[in-house]
């Protein structure tokens, strides 16, 4: 069994399943494309395939072409495929036919708003970011995002997500954990301290909830409690872990109602995490979670007691990193993934054929007939003008 999983590395998780994969004899790659540094927060990757001179689309199409020739046997994409332009254009998806054509199968792993509905987090979501001023993308965008999901189903043989979370969105997918290598994330734990340290690892403000844990530490600064606060954004992922290493506590997000990377890798570390948690969706699976559970409305309680209570902090940081052991551990996740993979590989559906891919492909040629009409336009008026 061939692996080429592409084409991106968030957050450092798809290389630590391959990884994972290849200690448990899976032949497992992972693919990225780059223009200039092959990730903004410095995580490796198996293959870089850098753009340069030639259309963006040329170097993808090549990039396929050669994973034809090395022969995998599945194709596990996250959030988008190897043929891909920004916010569903570029003929996004175009690949998916040539894969089928040759037989291979394929799995395809949603990452957040990619696949979460507004219309459902807001039926279903009390905190949801779009009531709190996050535009996401535009209705004209969400009908594409729709479409392009309809597009996927055509070809996908193996839908999976992350968690409860997400699978509310698409029921059939499986739910894959985030992994993480407890070999290289060993358990720091915390110490009592007099001036405790929280940090807030905001990778999108709005998302994260930033305002309100900073207007909730600014209220409690003025009550008189003795503590600091960092917040962790746009650096290098080695820069990030070292505050995490240092913080007695950290927050993740107050929206979403999942806990992201940076609780899992708190977790990991033994340090007490905040996250809003939606009970209704996580504790069928998982149980009492060992989260801190807070939001917009109450984080500013959540953090005084976190603050004054060295024992509550201690009794999550133990809770955390045992949870992280059972459910996050790569060696315990690698093996399921590979399960799914050869299931995916027995029960290769063929095509369906009902055409909405015609369509999805339509639309994003029409778009590409506009610019290209557009580009056309502006060059006969600059011809004009000299």
């Amino acid at each position: 069994m061939k692996i080429l999983m592409a084409p991106v590395n968030i957050s450092g998780m798809p290389l630590t399943l391959v990884k994972g994969l290849r200690n448990i004899g899976v032949d497992a790659r992972l693919l990225q494309f780059a223009r200039g540094q092959a990730h903004k927060f410095g995580y490796d990757s198996d293959i870089v395939i850098q753009f340069g001179k030639e259309p963006a689309a040329v170097t993808r199409l090549d990039a396929l072409a050669k994973s034809f020739d090395e022969g995998y046997d599945l194709y596990h994409f996250w959030l988008r495929t190897m043929v891909f332009g920004p916010r569903f254009t570029g003929m996004m998806g175009l690949d998916l036919p040539f894969i089928k054509l040759r037989k291979k199968s394929i799995v395809y792993r949603f990452t957040g708003m990619d696949l979460r509905d507004r219309v459902i987090d807001l039926k279903e979501n009390p905190f949801s970011p779009f009531r709190y001023g996050y535009e996401g993308i535009t209705e004209d965008e969400d009908k594409i995002r729709r479409l392009y999901i309809d597009y996927l189903s055509c070809y996908v043989d193996q839908f999976l997500v992350q968690d409860p979370e997400l699978q509310q969105y698409m029921p059939n997918a499986k739910i894959i954990e985030r992994a993480i290598d407890l070999d290289i994330w060993k358990n720091v734990g915390i110490s009592e301290n007099g001036r405790p340290l929280i940090v807030h690892g905001p990778s999108n403000k709005e998302i994260k909830g930033t305002s309100f844990v900073l207007k909730a530490c600014e209220e409690l600064r003025d009550e008189g409690l003795i503590f600091d606060l960092k917040l962790v954004h746009g650096v290098s992922h080695a820069e990030a872990v070292s505050w995490y290493k240092k913080a007695d506590a950290i927050i993740d997000q107050l929206h979403i109602g999942a806990y992201g990377v940076l609780a899992v890798e708190a977790m990991a570390l033994g340090k007490p995490v905040l996250c809003y948690i939606r009970d209704d969706l996580y504790s069928k699976r998982y149980g009492e979670m060992p989260i801190i559970n807070c939001n917009p409305l109450n984080i500013k309680e959540k953090i005084r007691y976190v603050i004054k209570d060295y024992e509550f902090r201690k009794e999550f940081s133990v809770k955390g990193r045992a949870f992280v052991e059972k459910y996050h551990d790569v060696n315990v996740v690698a093996p399921r993934l590979k399960e799914i993979y050869e299931n995916t590989m027995r029960n290769h559906k063929s095509v369906n054929t009902s055409n909405v891919d015609l369509r999805f492909i339509g639309m994003q040629y029409g778009g590409l007939e506009s610019d290209i009409m557009k580009l056309r336009v502006s060059l006969r008026k600059k011809e004009a003008q000299n």
